[in-house]
């Protein structure tokens, strides 16, 4: 989902991340990956967005620790 994103890209939303979390609102940010997710999966009427929200930021978060260690699978 985030594969294609340039490392810009990702920084900019791991500083909306950063700064909707300090002030306790959701990321609008991931927002769209998180709608993405419910379309794609199938569950859009099923899933609630927080939950795909979780689930689009742990991938979020796989993507940039991969690249910050530059694992390759």
């Amino acid at each position: 989902m985030f594969e294609d994103l340039k490392k810009e890209e990702l920084a900019v939303i791991f500083q909306d991340y950063t700064l909707s979390h300090n002030d306790g609102r959701m990321c609008e940010s991931l927002v769209p990956f998180a709608e993405e997710y419910r379309r794609t999966s199938g569950m859009n009427d099923l899933l609630p967005l927080y939950v795909a929200l979780e689930i689009v930021c742990k991938d979020f978060f796989e993507e940039v620790a991969k690249r910050f260690f530059e694992y390759d699978n």
